[in-house]
């Protein structure tokens, strides 16, 4: 029987160790961590219901689960762990996701300054939001928008410091709509870089982008890199382990999942796994039992924040110009709360990202997920039916621009 040992007990990993025991596996699973925690993705849930528990998926009766065990070492046929015990198997998955960066900036001590760096820290600032008068945020993405929102509310101001938010996350044109909903939620985004924090003892105020914002509390969102224990495989250029198509790494046995897991270059839309931690997980704990399935990171997300859906399929324009793409873009505001944008290359027309929002409330939001593989602006402009008000907002985008380009 293969012997295979997870490393990391998140939702990769739980995942990884549930596939590989259905095929027929002898699994172990090492968890560093006392307890279960979710994906990081839903901590900002915790402001609002600090009490808010969660359950991990349930793994098969014969997966062996020892938590406190911290991985420092993968060898050929075993990893050893802090405690100095050694676990031998035939493949191992590592899925250990990645560590908060420290947040090192000028008045990082101050009392009310609050690093979410972890559940604790969410929760924290759960309990302590009814007293919050003014709120400063500094992080970038759809995390970020997701804590603001968190955060707002009356009585309440909250102002995001995020930079660059515009090319790093949302188009121009959906940008607009995000800011204006979140301006009648009371929050202020700025496209600035968090300079500093200010106050005797307790923080007063925060400089960015050579302006003063006074507030009460500082919450700050660290960037977070890909982690693995010390191996002889290729490592990524910010951490966690390089992986082909099907998530082996150039290490004979060695698979990776979850944030840990970095395509190599190369491969289409580089970027690391973190999104899609359970289906990397399934494929990374099958294909340590032998099997040699292709690994396809989700290009869809979708997310909820001031009232609006946001959804997003492959690059933004910023991405894809950043990967040497020839890219152009299409957009359109369709309504205050509503607009669309297309990214594509030219002169093939083949799109690379479609992005979209509109106001809270549609529920078929996803099926933008299932229009986008139809690949060329044709087939998005006249492919696809209109029978769904945001599936309509994106075929009229392409076909506006299809339009312009022929002078109609």
């Amino acid at each position: 029987m293969t012997r295979v040992a997870i490393i990391g007990g998140g939702t990769a990993g739980y995942e990884a160790a549930a596939e590989a025991s259905r095929n027929q596996a002898n699994v172990i699973l090492l968890e560093r961590s006392d307890h279960w925690e979710p994906s990081c993705h839903s901590w900002a849930d915790l402001i609002l219901s600090p009490q808010r528990s969660e359950m991990p998926p349930p793994l098969p009766k014969d997966v062996e689960l020892i938590h406190g065990a911290e991985v420092t070492l993968i060898g050929p046929c075993s990893v050893l762990t802090a405690d100095g015990t050694r676990v031998r198997f035939d493949s191992v998955v590592v899925a250990t996701g990645g560590e908060f960066m420290p947040a090192m900036f000028p008045g990082r001590r101050k009392r009310g300054v609050v690093v979410l760096d972890g559940l604790e820290t969410y929760a924290e600032l759960g309990r302590e939001r009814s007293s919050m008068a003014h709120v400063v945020i500094r992080g970038e993405g759809v995390d970020a928008l997701q804590v603001a929102d968190a955060l707002s509310g009356p009585g309440k101001k909250v102002t995001l410091v995020s930079a660059p938010w515009i090319e790093g996350f949302a188009s121009k044109t959906v940008a607009d709509v995000i800011r204006e909903a979140a301006a009648k939620k009371g929050v202020t985004i700025l496209d600035s870089k968090l300079e500093g924090a200010v106050g005797l003892g307790h923080v007063e105020a925060v400089i960015a982008g050579g302006s003063v914002v006074q507030c009460d509390t500082l919450a700050v969102l660290p960037w977070r890199c890909p982690r693995a224990p010390r191996t002889s495989a290729e490592a990524g250029p910010s951490g966690g382990l390089l992986v082909d198509q099907y998530l082996r790494s150039n290490s004979p046995g060695l698979y990776a999942a979850g944030l840990c897991a970095v395509p190599r270059t190369g491969q289409p839309f580089p970027c690391t796994l973190g999104g899609a931690a359970a289906r990397s997980g399934r494929v990374a704990g099958a294909n340590a039992t032998g099997h040699s399935l292709a690994f396809h990171p989700p290009r869809f997300a979708e997310a909820s924040f001031f009232g609006l859906r946001w959804a997003r399929f492959g690059a933004s324009l910023g991405e894809a110009r950043g990967r040497g793409l020839m890219v152009s873009e299409i957009s359109r505001r369709w309504s205050p709360g509503s607009a669309c944008s297309i990214v594509y290359e030219r002169p093939s027309e083949k799109v690379v990202g479609v992005e979209l929002v509109i106001e809270e409330g549609n529920e078929r939001l996803g099926a933008l997920a299932s229009i986008t593989s139809q690949t060329s602006l044709q087939a998005i402009a006249y492919g696809v039916s209109g029978d769904s008000s945001d599936i309509s907002l994106v075929s009229d985008t392409a076909r506006l621009g299809l339009q312009a380009w022929s002078g109609s």
